[in-house]
């Protein structure tokens, strides 16, 4: 059996291989905690953290890349730069934050890592150290070569309470979550969406939380659901709505993605700005058969590849060939 430390922010090989993984939490607020017992980060866990690095060699030492910059003195800065002064065990770089730059932690677990998996791995690959110095721009350069997309996964409990049967659809799309007043997209994008219900389609709109049931059950019954970007591209609304069987609804991506949503294939894109949003939206209406295609292929595409289980065996795949 693998023996598999897991470090940082984030829960998933603790979640999907957890008689394999040793879980040791940086306790970032803003973390993946749930379900899960954390013990405080003190100096005491991480005299703990130097024995498990100094007492066996690893089969693999997944690092997730904190969530900010890191005071350099503080208890997280301090177990991170002990990881990466590891050696004997081969480490990956995990990273499922929202923004597409690197922090310099992040840069210095890029060098570390035989591979890096990010989230937002952005098209443009500037975008990864947009304020960078000479230096930080010749170590990204000479370890670019690392770099891997990667999922951002649903969790079991994300689809735990899908409806067991296919749904009657009585929207024709639907969209619940917060506008900001600093985000164009979202704001534009609703306005959109409000004419078109003036115009008399269906538009299931809920500009506030909703609980997970019928949060799902609203999503399941719309054709399409909207789900434009929010702090990251990838977000969890693209793979809840096609796990639903309702098509979503997306801007144009502008990063790479691991088994990528194909557009009119497992999505539909549009284009940000003037009337591309409810352009899209009639253009789709016009052929529901190929949006219910496009909503069993898309769910297909989820459930194979866009499931924790999945993503973390990807990851194996490829770090321990």
């Amino acid at each position: 059996m693998r023996s598999i430390l897991e470090f940082g922010p984030y829960c998933l090989f603790a979640r999907t291989h957890p008689y394999e993984t040793t879980r040791f939490s940086s306790l970032e607020p803003g973390g993946d905690f749930r379900g899960l017992v954390e013990a405080e980060l003190d100096l005491r866990r991480l005299a703990d953290l130097r024995r498990l690095l100094a007492g066996r060699r690893w089969d693999l030492i997944a690092c997730h890349a904190p969530l900010r910059p890191l005071s350099r003195w503080s208890l997280r800065a301090l177990a991170y730069r002990r990881l990466l002064r590891s050696a004997g065990s081969p480490l990956i770089g995990l990273d499922f934050n929202d923004g597409k730059a690197l922090t310099p932690t992040a840069l210095a677990l890029l060098a570390r890592a035989t591979l890096y998996f990010k989230r937002e791995l952005p098209l443009d690959q500037a975008a990864l150290l947009p304020e960078g110095t000479p230096e930080q721009r010749a170590a990204l350069a000479s370890h670019r070569h690392k770099l891997r997309p990667l999922s951002l996964g649903l969790a079991p409990w994300r689809i735990a309470d899908l409806p067991g049967v296919p749904t009657a659809k009585s929207a024709d799309l639907f969209f619940a979550g917060t506008v900001r007043r600093d985000d164009p997209l979202r704001r534009d994008g609703i306005a959109q969406l409000r004419r078109l219900a003036d115009e008399g389609l269906a538009v299931d709109l809920a500009e506030q939380r909703l609980d997970r049931a019928p949060y799902l059950a609203r999503m399941a019954a719309a054709w399409m659901t909207w789900s434009p970007a929010g702090r990251g591209w990838q977000c969890f609304r693209h793979f809840e709505a096609l796990a639903a069987g309702s098509v979503p609804l997306v801007n144009r991506p502008d990063i790479a993605m691991a088994a990528p949503l194909q557009p009119g294939e497992h999505c539909l894109v549009y284009e940000p700005g003037g009337e591309g949003l409810s352009q899209a939206v009639r253009a789709a209406l016009a052929d529901k058969p190929r949006l219910a295609r496009i909503a069993a292929a898309g769910r297909d595409l989820v459930l194979r590849h866009h499931l924790h289980r999945p993503v973390a065996d990807g990851i194996l795949a490829a770090a321990l060939p």
